[in-house]
């Protein structure tokens, strides 16, 4: 009875779009909707390299990087708009944060030599989504 009712308010066309919308697609307005929520937070594609900002992501990717001065610990977030990278020299694991965490950061945005976004040493906040 409820579908049917969205059906109406929607139209079929609508409606039938959202049923077949990608999975992927779906995801990303989820977590776009939660980060952009936190407030403060900056979307990620807006960041210019050289300015403090705060920004709120799922945590995707995580590494630790090896070596002979130290280990450096690195994630990639997603906010829904873009990726961002946050790296922490001298630590291998830091309690809490994992992968599909999400995760609110701050500090300054710099640009990697590979053209991607890193925060380095930033301040976190370990985000609970339900």
């Amino acid at each position: 009875m409820e579908d049917s009712r969205e059906v109406a308010r929607m139209g079929l066309k609508e409606y039938l779009e959202k049923l077949t919308e990608p999975l992927e697609e779906l995801e990303t307005e989820r977590i776009r909707s939660i980060c952009l929520a936190v407030p403060g937070v900056t979307p990620i594609v807006e960041i210019e390299p050289r300015n403090r900002y705060k920004i709120a992501g799922l945590v995707r990717n995580m590494r630790i990087e090896p070596k002979k001065y130290g280990t450096i610990l690195e994630i990639t977030v997603t906010d829904g708009t873009g990726l961002a990278k946050a790296r922490w020299t001298g630590r291998a694991r830091i309690p809490g944060i994992d992968v599909s965490k999400y995760i609110v950061l701050e500090g300054h945005a710099t640009t990697a030599p590979d053209g991607s976004l890193v925060f380095i040493n930033p301040f976190y906040e370990l985000l609970y989504v339900e």
